[in-house]
């Protein structure tokens, strides 16, 4: 038995079979070609926004460099001038800074308080103006002779020593640096109720 003839592949059965094909093609190309397209504005955007959380943080921006920070101490800022201080007499002075977040710079923020006391030509003790406690602002008793704490009576010595037991350690000391005239201080906040100095980044 002779078996059935097999029929020609017909024009019309070609371009049937290619017509999906070539849609295919089509569309892949369009979506590729829209990719492309979109993908530069996002790359660009994306790296604009996460710009600030990869620089390091330990670089200064333009305009922030100071006399302090160019000779290797970084942090400092200025508090006063010597001519401002009488020696043996601890005086408050607020503290300003900038502030800088991922995406933000704000300039002359207040971020504290310290008691200078000048103790010697070109020498100055600083201390924190938070008690050790609970975070209260410490004021020198009359005579300036030491500190004490108004919230729950704290007491310190001349040299911020505690007295009584009320604050867990002595009042916290900061670094100084003087350059020329200006009184420049590193600048730290600490953990309260706690007797070892905790720093609060």
């Amino acid at each position: 038995m002779s078996s059935p003839e097999q029929q020609p592949t017909t024009l019309t059965d070609e371009t049937a079979l290619a017509a999906p094909r070539r849609d295919f093609v089509k569309g892949a190309i369009a979506i590729g070609a829209g990719l492309t397209a979109i993908s530069a504005p996002i790359i660009a955007g994306a790296t604009v926004f996460l710009d600030p959380l990869l620089r390091s943080k330990d670089t200064p921006a333009d305009g922030q460099a100071t006399d302090a920070a160019s000779a290797g101490k970084p942090g400092y800022v200025r508090v006063a001038s010597l001519d401002s201080l009488a020696k043996g007499e601890p005086k408050l002075f607020k503290v300003f800074s900038d502030c800088t977040d991922a995406w933000n710079c704000f300039h002359d923020v207040p971020v504290g308080g310290v008691f200078l006391k000048l103790i010697g030509p070109q020498q100055v003790i600083a201390w924190n103006s938070r008690c050790p406690h609970l975070g209260c602002s410490v004021e020198t008793t009359a005579g300036g002779e030491g500190f004490l704490c108004p919230c729950h009576m704290g007491k310190f010595g001349p040299d911020g020593e505690r007295i009584n037991e009320i604050s867990p350690r002595d009042l916290d000391q900061l670094d100084v640096d003087i350059v020329g005239n200006d009184v420049w201080v590193q600048f730290k906040n600490y953990r309260q109720g706690i007797s070892d100095k905790v720093e609060i980044s």
